[in-house]
């Protein structure tokens, strides 16, 4: 079976960033670590020669000549810990963490990992506890995004003497940063690839529900906003409205008063963060007798158990491994180059379509 592209890219990638690292690499090593073949490995090093990115020597490649301005890790020196610190361990941040984790296998690093609760004190206390243990040369935190609090909590990583990488977190337009860097989702494409997709099969009223909890509903509006005013889609009474937890004794009574207001404003389709939520939505229609998509239109954000439902929701993934392994490989580039530019990526989500977004029934 042919190699995607993705994956012989993300792995050149892991190449050339080992290469700038410690200097070179041998094909035997990355045999070893990748999982492939020889043939693979110098194939892959034989694009990145043809590149002008690095030199290719017997048995592996060297960093180019005019790319050492510093001095290379040697693999016997120190390894370079990274401390993380997560809002969750049971949904959506175990892929970010797996990919930090392979990009510190790839550099040949250490983790010190500590989760916190959704809760900007406990980030804080979090944060602090890593850097009392003196074990760690960077940060890759998530801190809960909450107004005036949260800035002060980014003023205070901004000073720190440490460099520290945000993941899926960006600074306010409020509040500047000097030394902050960051790996985030485009949250306006996200939802414009939503708005898109529902509107390609002929939905002309798309709703959206966030939840309150998520740190990301305001960009996640914005993109909605743009997306439905581009495509000169019927914004009016449209529902668009910030949820509560679904998993409250009168759930079934706020489902109600949504799907109510769907059909009363024509809203055939909705966007929803996240996908408990979203599963919710969807068996609150059936239990009413309503056909998704038929009646309703629905759209999931995240994608961690969207797939499980039936029928399975139509969601908007992430590049949640790709997240951590880009924020935590700027972070070692960081600790080798500090005069690196700084480097704020946005990185794209992919829609993945199922059972639960096609044409509105005309009339139904």
């Amino acid at each position: 079976m042919a190699e995607g592209p993705q994956f012989a890219q993300e792995r050149r990638r892991q190449i050339l960033d080992e290469v700038r690292v410690y200097g070179s690499v041998h094909v035997n090593d990355l045999v070893e670590r990748l999982g492939v073949s020889a043939v693979t490995i110098r194939r892959d090093i034989t694009s990145l020669a043809r590149q002008g990115l690095v030199t290719r020597v017997h048995g592996g490649a060297v960093a180019r000549r005019s790319e050492r301005t510093t001095t290379p890790v040697a693999p016997t020196a120190k390894k370079r810990a990274l401390g993380i610190v997560t809002p969750s361990m049971d949904y959506y941040w175990p892929q970010v963490v797996n990919g930090v984790q392979a990009a510190v296998n790839a550099y040949r690093g250490q983790l010190v990992l500590r989760s916190s609760s959704y809760s900007l004190e406990d980030d804080r206390v979090q944060m602090q506890r890593l850097l009392d243990q003196g074990r760690v040369d960077g940060l890759l935190v998530a801190p809960m995004p909450l107004m005036r609090a949260s800035n002060e909590v980014l003023g205070w990583l901004d000073a720190l003497d440490v460099p520290v990488v945000l993941m899926e977190r960006t600074a306010p337009p409020d509040f500047f940063p000097s030394r902050l860097e960051w790996v985030a989702t485009d949250q306006l494409q996200s939802a414009e690839l939503a708005v898109r997709h529902l509107a390609s099969q002929g939905h002309r009223k798309v709703g959206l529900l966030t939840s309150l909890g998520t740190p990301h509903h305001a960009a996640a509006r914005e993109g909605w906003s743009r997306a439905c005013r581009t495509l000169g889609l019927d914004m009016d009474d449209v529902v668009c409205e910030d949820t509560p937890s679904f998993s409250t004794a009168d759930r079934d009574l706020l489902l109600d008063g949504i799907i109510e207001r769907c059909l009363s404003t024509g809203t055939t389709a909705v966007i929803v963060h996240a996908d408990r939520e979203a599963i919710a939505l969807l068996q609150r229609c059936q239990d009413r007798g309503l056909s998704i998509p038929q009646d309703l239109a629905i759209v999931a954000h995240d994608d961690e158990i969207a797939s499980l439902s039936s029928p399975a929701l139509t969601a908007i993934r992430p590049a949640k491994h790709q997240i951590g392994y880009e924020a935590a490989s700027l972070l070692f580039r960081r600790l080798v180059d500090p005069d690196l530019a700084l480097h704020r990526l946005a990185l794209c989500s992919e829609l993945v379509v199922r059972g639960t977004s096609g044409p509105h029934r005309e009339g139904g």
